[in-house]
């Protein structure tokens, strides 16, 4: 109540007031409204009816209400977690090893290309020994069990070990193009052999028609000379002016105009198996392998001497096997067996293939088919490794020629800037 609420009613009367009455506001407000003042007349009545006490409950969860179900669960996601960490741990693992296998494998394979690079010039032997064993090495970890990115990692090794190979062994990846198809030249020519005349002519030995066809490279103009009246030749010998046919019967000279062909040279009873022959200032000379000999007929003025022994006395060699001669002043012979040999005045010249990266045994050609001497340096058709090898003439390696294709060329001509193979009938050229 306020202070002159209490001037109104005084305290004997309110407390009799609220003592007796159940509704004391009804008796306290005419009191109140009887007076002329009443704005700082104010009260308020409360009445209590009962008294509580309120009790917030709380509720207390034990740990161990449960305590097994929970142990379950904990259990469970440590053990999850620890497989979870097991498997990162194992592949990271895994990635470790794989990642230190490719990088000993790069360095192993970078040491033996600088190797190669810095001593192929003093050592050619041990540059392509170096270079092989990185490409093993690289295949042998190609082989294994690795992810398709470490794969073509290890195949990028690989191209780098070809690279160096290319460079060490100047090896010259050499693109063909035709010439001439023998059967389009002549209908029905066959030729698994040509020869060149030295001035810009091939001419073949047809092989299914009695017939000898040349043709000049720069026009495509061809000649032909029937020689339908003699025995298939084995082999021509061709010099600038003229051109010969070797058969068992012996040497015939063939003209251009429609001349018969004429006996030059008889054979005789110590012809057994003439396959080969060649022209060196006028003379001929007949390989012979049946006799393991080469017969020289010198040339004179009205045709050719007697028949001589080439080799020198206490000088025979197995000639059972070459493939091709080519007679220059010294005499080159090529052999199935893989080897170039040479020989001058009827003996063998000390001669070794130096820096030779033969693809077998060392040293050794693979399937050679054909052999060409020019001035400065010999070309070698290796059939078996589809390539043309180029060499000194003191045997010191040059350069190489590869192509497929030379897998099944036959015969090789090689004129001033430019080489032609025989392959499957048909003439194509390469620049050197």
């Amino acid at each position: 109540a306020t202070f002159d609420f209490g001037k109104i009613v005084t305290l004997a009367k309110l407390g009799n007031i609220l003592r007796d009455e159940d509704e004391p506001a009804e008796l306290l407000t005419p009191i109140v409204h009887t007076q002329s003042e009443t704005s700082g007349v104010g009260a308020m009545v409360v009445k209590v009816v009962e008294e509580m006490a309120l009790h917030r409950e709380i509720k207390i969860k034990l740990r161990n209400e449960n305590p097994r179900k929970n142990n379950l669960w904990i259990g469970g996601v440590i053990f999850l977690l620890l497989v979870v960490m097991i498997g990162v741990g194992m592949v990271r693992r895994v990635k470790l090893v794989r990642e230190r296998e490719f990088v000993s494998l790069e360095t192993s394979v970078s040491a033996k290309i600088a190797e190669t690079l810095s001593s192929s010039e003093l050592n050619p032997e041990k540059a392509k020994t170096l270079l092989s064993e990185a490409k093993g090495e690289v295949n042998a970890y190609l082989a294994g069990d690795i992810t398709d990115s470490y794969k073509q990692k290890g195949n990028e090794l690989i191209k780098e070990i070809e690279v160096a190979d290319e460079q060490v062994f100047k090896k010259n990846n050499t693109k063909l193009t035709t010439v001439v198809e023998l059967s389009i030249l002549n209908d029905g020519l066959a030729a698994s052999k040509m020869k060149s005349d030295g001035k810009e002519n091939l001419i073949f030995n047809d092989q299914a028609n009695p017939k000898v066809v040349l043709m000049n490279l720069v026009d495509r103009s061809k000649q032909i000379i029937d020689t339908a009246k003699n025995d298939s030749f084995v082999d021509l010998g061709v010099s600038e002016t003229k051109v010969y046919g070797l058969n068992n019967n012996g040497v015939m000279e063939l003209f251009w105009k429609n001349t018969d062909p004429k006996k030059v040279i008889e054979s005789d009873e110590f012809w057994v198996d003439p396959m080969l022959m060649g022209l060196f200032a006028n003379n001929v000379y007949v390989l012979d392998k049946g006799q393991g000999e080469i017969w020289k007929y010198p040339a004179l003025e009205t045709g050719f001497g007697g028949r001589r022994r080439w080799f020198a006395p206490g000088i025979a060699p197995d000639l059972a096997n070459v493939v091709d001669m080519k007679v220059v002043g010294d005499i080159w012979l090529l052999t199935s067996t893989g080897k170039l040999e040479r020989y001058s005045r009827g003996a063998p010249v000390a001669f070794a293939l130096e820096g030779f990266p033969a693809t077998g045994e060392a040293k050794k050609f693979s399937e050679p088919r054909a052999l060409w001497v020019s001035e400065s340096a010999v070309y070698v058709l290796e059939s078996g490794a589809s390539r043309i090898v180029v060499f000194g003439k003191d045997g010191k390696y040059q350069s190489q020629y590869v192509n497929e294709e030379f897998g099944k060329a036959s015969d090789l001509v090689v004129i001033d800037n430019k080489g032609y193979v025989l392959i499957d009938n048909t003439v194509k050229e390469f620049g050197l």
